[in-house]
């Protein structure tokens, strides 16, 4: 087999350069640009490159001009949990996950797909952009790199650190987690939640419960707006002869 450190010197300059500013051509080459930002996290002074836009090319093209050099000087790179880390805050999770889908094709669909799972039952924690980074942060920091047979096992764990890092109480975010049962039916959202109830030796409770207060909830508001706004829009469609249906609608799971 070729040594890698002379195939590269044999690359043509002008793929050897890519990304490097044109006063360190003699200095850098495009590995070493793509080893120092992989395992830093930040872009050097003297790279071209420098957003995450042109990293995400660069990888690409790098890979798909030089595959098997990339493989044998770069590969060993983006399986260090810590240069995963740094990569994903450098390129962000949609960046992130192609780039590693393409490199190391070690289930990495999977992985976002897990993301995204957690994200959703997590909705109301933030944005949809920021939630699923940062379960993509806690499922490399549980195990990188990603084994989907061992989904159920990293959910748990991820899940197990979500109360800490959004400063509420255990009891809060189980209710929480609970009440948004309610909204993903017998889906593999779901069955998340229910398994990591399972796992921390309890029950999800029986959500008749919370349909109940959902409903006493909708009716308060309801009741409030008609008091508030007595010709306003809520008022004229729910008159007083609708208000026994409403009461049978809010009360009927009792």
């Amino acid at each position: 087999m070729e040594d890698p450190i002379s195939a590269k010197q044999d690359l043509p300059n002008k793929i050897l350069r890519i990304g490097i500013h044109k006063e360190y051509l003699e200095d850098f080459d495009v590995f070493q640009l793509i080893e120092e930002v992989v395992s830093t996290g930040i872009y050097p002074d003297w790279s071209e490159v420098q957003s995450a836009l042109e990293f995400e090319k660069l990888l690409l093209t790098i890979q798909k001009l030089t595959p098997q050099l990339f493989k044998q000087l770069l590969n060993s790179l983006f399986l260090d949990t810590y240069n995963a880390l740094n990569l994903l805050s450098v390129l962000g999770s949609t960046r992130f996950l192609s780039v590693m889908d393409s490199i190391l094709d070690n289930n990495i669909v999977a992985l976002g797909e897990l993301a995204d799972q957690l994200t959703m039952i997590h909705q109301t924690f933030g944005t949809k952009e920021s939630l699923k980074n940062y379960f993509l942060q806690k499922l490399i920091q549980v195990s990188w790199v990603f084994q989907p047979s061992q989904s159920e096992k990293y959910t748990s764990l991820v899940m197990a650190s979500v109360a800490i890092d959004f400063a509420i109480s255990t009891d809060e975010y189980r209710e929480l987690l609970a009440r948004g049962s309610l909204l993903f039916g017998k889906g593999k959202e779901q069955e998340m939640i229910s398994n990591f109830y399972h796992s921390r030796g309890l029950n999800l409770p029986i959500t008749t419960d919370f349909k109940i207060q959902r409903n006493l909830d909708l009716l308060k508001h309801f009741l409030w707006c008609m008091m508030k706004y007595p010709g306003g829009p809520i008022s004229r469609k729910y008159s007083k002869k609708m208000y026994p249906i409403i009461f049978r609608s809010s009360l009927c799971n009792y």
